[in-house]
């Protein structure tokens, strides 16, 4: 028996590396096409990359040929089973179909470098042409197909809509195809999948405004949601019964009201019958009741209403760290850091500026900047562009302690330093459009030198916010010539 079972062991164990071996020799024949084309793509080559023998794929493959074939068989059905089925799922809604297929479509899975480049490698080779057609000919039948019908969808919801849906979906595909075109031409490292999906964005606003004029929250890649704790001001600030403070999240409007009973509390700052803000901010004076004016409806100082018929308030979250202020939708949300509200506390600041700036430029695009490059902060040397303001605030804070700058998701900048403390939060207005709000602190035990270095700071603000503005400009442009490009190629 001993025997017996050694051998059925060893032949399990083959088989087991054989199936192994099958896509390990694919993944290489693919790597290879994309080095050399499928011209110049030889066994040797592939065994190479795979760190396997030659004799190795006479088990697999009659030929190079048939494990080229093999290889774009694979790349079809991938596409298929990854795009086409799953988009096809969600057809009877379009806007988020075409946004699922935009994404798929732009991924890393089915986008990357090698990939696209082998699919146009076998296109572009007249030798290979056939074997394209043969393979990749039903897949190309079912996409176009698929955008069509997205296509006539959402023509259906246009008013008055002159496009042919025809006319539509061949522009999208060539647009989908420039934006292919760019990453096989790009190493991996260089591919910038924001700028591809914003560019497509801009198409899809172009030629079905009603349906993508504001772009939602899933397509935004950022994490949106109600996580996330919000500043709302210091405790001085609000220090009265009916102070208020209104904060805006990119998912939320809400409001904190210090109480009859000098609690803090945090509503829904919305009305319960249409959603408009009970009170415009970022702050107003103090107040004895929330009223909605509109629909005749009042609440007091914890969210109760006063009348009948109506719920109370939506309460959320409200805490306090050390002097700081703080809101969320959400008890997952991460505690804010408890180093902002101990270094805070360690400066003696006077009375809020609060700064509302409308920049031309998507949220995402200030918040891709910001992450990327850090933005004027309290460090002279961490601040992006070099210069006058940069090298003046570098010599008035020579010997100050450094500053801190923190990042908190999904929207806020904290910087603490010699001129103050300064909370920026970017929200979305609409697509090509944020606003910036800007809370500034400024030291009070010396007056002067805060009034310098928080001009400075001003100053290379603004610039920064010219560089965000410009960038958006400069997206549209692409993306303009990217749909230019696709409408002649039609």
């Amino acid at each position: 028996m001993a025997p017996m079972k050694a051998k059925t062991k060893k032949v399990t164990t083959a088989r087991t590396a054989r199936a192994r071996h099958r896509p390990h020799l694919i993944d290489a024949c693919i790597a290879a096409l994309h080095l050399y084309g499928p011209s110049k793509t030889t066994v040797d080559k592939v065994v190479a990359i795979a760190g396997l023998s030659p004799g190795i794929v006479r088990f697999y493959f009659d030929s190079k040929d048939a494990m080229l074939v093999a290889s774009l068989e694979f790349l079809a059905s991938e596409f298929e089973q990854q795009l086409i089925v799953p988009v096809s799922a969600h057809i009877s809604e379009p806007i988020a179909a075409l946004n699922l297929l935009v994404d798929l479509y732009l991924g890393a899975e089915l986008a990357s470098t090698r990939k696209v480049s082998v699919w146009y490698s076998f296109w572009g080779e007249a030798s290979s042409r056939q074997e394209y057609y043969d393979i990749c000919g039903s897949r190309d039948a079912k996409f176009e197909a698929l955008v069509y019908e997205l296509t006539r969808r959402l023509l259906d919801h246009e008013p008055a809509s002159p496009a042919e849906p025809d006319a539509i979906a061949l522009g999208l595909i060539g647009t989908l195809e420039m934006l292919w075109q760019g990453f096989a031409f790009q190493t991996e490292a260089a591919i910038d999948r924001g700028a591809a999906r914003h560019r497509m964005d801009s198409y899809l606003r172009s030629v079905f405004p009603a349906s993508f004029g504001r772009r939602t929250a899933s397509t935004l890649g950022l994490p949106l949601g109600d996580l996330g704790w919000h500043f709302a001001g210091r405790v001085t600030d609000l220090a009265v019964p009916g102070a208020t403070a209104v904060v805006e999240t990119p998912s939320d409007r809400m409001l904190v009201v210090r109480g009859s009973d000098l609690v803090l509390r945090a509503f829904a700052n919305r009305c319960p019958i249409r959603p408009h803000a009970l009170i415009e901010g970022p702050r107003g004076r103090p107040i004895d009741t929330l009223h909605c004016r509109t629909h005749a409806i009042a609440y007091d100082l914890n969210g109760r209403n006063l009348g009948a018929g109506v719920a109370a308030l939506q309460p959320h979250l409200c805490i306090t760290t050390g002097s700081l202020i703080w809101v969320s939708a959400s008890a997952d949300s991460p505690p804010p850091s408890a180093t902002i509200a101990a270094r805070v506390d360690t400066l003696t600041l006077g009375a809020p500026h609060i700064e509302d700036v409308v920049v031309e430029a998507d949220w995402s695009v200030l918040v891709d900047l910001w992450r990327g490059h850090a933005p004027p902060t309290e460090t002279a040397a961490s601040w992006s562009t070099p210069g006058w303001s940069a090298d003046r605030f570098r010599h008035l804070t020579e010997g100050e302690h450094a500053g801190l700058s923190i990042w908190l998701e999904p929207n806020q900048l904290v910087d603490i330093g010699p001129a103050g403390l300064t909370v920026t939060a970017v929200q979305p207005i609409r697509s090509g459009r944020a606003r910036v709000r800007q809370w500034r602190y400024d030291r009070v035990d010396n007056p002067k030198q805060s009034a310098v270095l928080r001009y400075l700071l001003n100053r290379q603000f603004r610039s920064y916010l010219a560089i965000a503005a410009s960038t958006q400009r400069g997206l549209d442009a692409q993306a303009l010539r990217q749909n230019y490009t696709a409408r002649n190629a039609s």
